[in-house]
């Protein structure tokens, strides 16, 4: 039996850390973006690789490039770019654009809730396009989000059925309306309707 550590491939993968950004016109603001690339990224020129985006990304993307390296090691999957979205402080109201962003409906006592639409629109029509440019990219985009970020994932898999993405959603329990305790009856929260 062979034990397998991750160490040296994640130590592979962080030395291929970057940070990047863009001007959305969509959101109008500047998003900030930590791009992990593959070990071998460099010299390998004609190898096109996945992308997971990383919703949350000041707080959650730094953990997938070990993840990753480990299920690389293993042959588990493929090399994949990593792309952590970072939410964007909006000095107006005092608070990140995260539940702006993520949240699909307005929320009471969040001025900024119930924008998931603009951001979905976002990542469609700017920063998928601006990664697929900048990087050496398959086409094949995965979008992983926790919480909140599981809440708009879930939410492009119900209102974009034609995608044809994958997606990873990880607890996604805010699905459930307040006061239902998690694993209790209550069924998903109520999305609005699907326009167009």
């Amino acid at each position: 039996m062979a034990l397998v550590s991750a160490a040296s491939p994640a130590s592979r993968l962080e030395a291929q850390e970057r940070a990047d950004s863009l001007h959305s016109k969509i959101l109008d603001e500047q998003r900030f973006l930590q791009v992990y690339l593959p070990a071998g990224y460099d010299s390998s020129a004609a190898r096109k690789y996945d992308v997971v985006y990383v919703l949350d990304g000041e707080m959650l993307a730094r953990f997938l490039p070990p993840i990753a390296a480990f299920e690389e090691s293993n042959e588990l999957m493929p090399p994949v770019i990593v792309v952590g979205i970072k939410n964007a402080f909006v000095p107006s109201v005092g608070q990140s654009s995260r539940e702006r962003d993520l949240l699909p409906a307005h929320v009471e006592d969040s001025p900024l809730s119930g924008g998931a639409d603009t951001f979905a629109k976002f990542l469609k029509d700017e920063l998928i396009p601006f990664i697929a440019r900048r990087y050496r990219t398959s086409g094949t985009n995965i979008l992983f989000g926790h919480s909140y970020g599981g809440l708009f994932t879930v939410y492009l898999l119900l209102t974009q059925p034609t995608r044809s993405e994958p997606a990873q959603c990880a607890r996604a329990d805010c699905l459930r309306p307040p006061g239902v305790p998690a694993g209790g009856e209550g069924g998903l929260l109520h999305l609005p309707p699907r326009s167009g």
